[in-house]
Formats: C-alpha cells, structure tokens, sequence
C-alpha cells in the first residue's frame, strides 16, 4: 500500500472516533412527595447540560428549592414541578405555595402564595403573608430586607392598573450599589382566589 494512501485512512479512523463520543447527561435520583394525595414516589431530575449554556450560577434548582423546604419544617409534603423547576406546597384546604430558587444567568427567589379571594381587600394579612414567604424560604439578604422594608413600611404602591393588582416597591435607603434585584411584590385577585407574588434576583 502506498504511504499517502495509510495517511488518508489513518485521519478517517480518528475522525470517525471522534464523531462517536457521546455528550453526557447528568441525572439525580431525587424524592417527589405529591402533597396532595400525601405519597412518596421516586423519579429522576433531569440536570442542565453544562455545555448547553454557560451559565454563571449552580443550576441545581430541586437542591436549592427543597433544602428551604427542609430547613423549614423537615416534614413538609410537596410536588415537584420539572417543567418549571418548581416546589408546590398545599397548606390546608385553601392556602397553597409555590417555590423556586436558583438559575442560570440569575439566581433568582420566586414564591407565589394563593388564599381565598376575600382576602384580597386585607392588606394587614397580605403584607403578613409576604413577610412569611420572605423570612421562611429566602436568603442571601433577601429575607432580612423584603422582611425589613415591610415592618419598617419601606414600600410605595405603585399606580394601580386595574382594581384586582396591586403591586409594590421597596424604598431603599441603601445607596450601595450590589448586584442583588429586589423585584417588590404584587397582590392579585384571580377568580375566587388571591395570589401574592414575591421576586428578588442576584445578577
């Protein structure tokens, strides 16, 4: 066989190797507790591919998620939502919560509490409610800030849009400049029930 011919064949063998490897996907076997009907079953949480974006965060969001849960109360029942990486918590009969924590580009604290619809006109139970989500099952200052501003009334309404959303602002005195977003929080009235929105990102 001629030298030139070996060479040719030599570089199609290493470039067909090198199509074959296969990309990774990393997979954590986790416990999804469905709080509704009080049972336990096992699955998997998919991970990102780190290779699909870069991102600037650990995106194990189940981990960051479920570990506020925990330190709350050790025993709280939940459901875990994959399609939008989110902790669902039934209370009792008419209360309800959702929890995500983590992200990629912005790690991100984002709780929505649901009541009954009468409770939309009792802005005491509402602020009261939004100091709970905050204090309960956020961190990295976020607690101790949302919890502050609403204790020390360091919020505005902003100008209502319609009669069923309120939405508020913090009033900062902290002139530091920090990457951390405080987001406020909204109240909203949806049909028969009420929805407190609490958001505060790091960038």
């Amino acid at each position: 066989m001629k030298p030139f011919h070996v060479i040719v064949i030599s570089f199609c063998i290493a470039g067909c190797t090198q199509g074959k490897k296969a990309e990774t996907q990393v997979k954590a076997d986790s416990i999804v507790v469905d709080s509704m009907s009080s049972s336990q079953s096992l699955s998997e949480v998919d991970e990102v591919d780190p290779e699909e974006e870069e991102c600037i965060f650990d995106t194990s969001t189940y981990k960051f998620t479920t570990q506020a849960l925990r330190e709350y109360d050790k025993k709280m029942l939940f459901h875990w939502d994959k399609e939008t990486a989110t902790a669902l918590v039934r209370l009792n009969e008419v209360d309800s919560f959702a929890l995500h924590i983590g992200g990629c580009t912005h790690f991100s604290y984002d709780a929505t509490f649901m009541t009954d619809s009468s409770k939309f006109h009792d802005k005491d139970y509402l602020l009261e409610k939004t100091k709970w989500l905050a204090k309960s099952f956020f961190a990295n200052g976020f607690d101790e800030k949302y919890a502050d501003c609403i204790e020390k009334k360091l919020y505005t309404q902003e100008e209502q849009s319609r009669p069923d959303f309120l939405y508020y602002s913090i009033i900062d005195k902290d002139t530091a400049v920090t990457d951390h977003v405080y987001n406020g929080w909204s109240f909203e009235k949806i049909g028969n029930r009420t929805r407190i929105s609490l958001v505060g990102y790091v960038n």
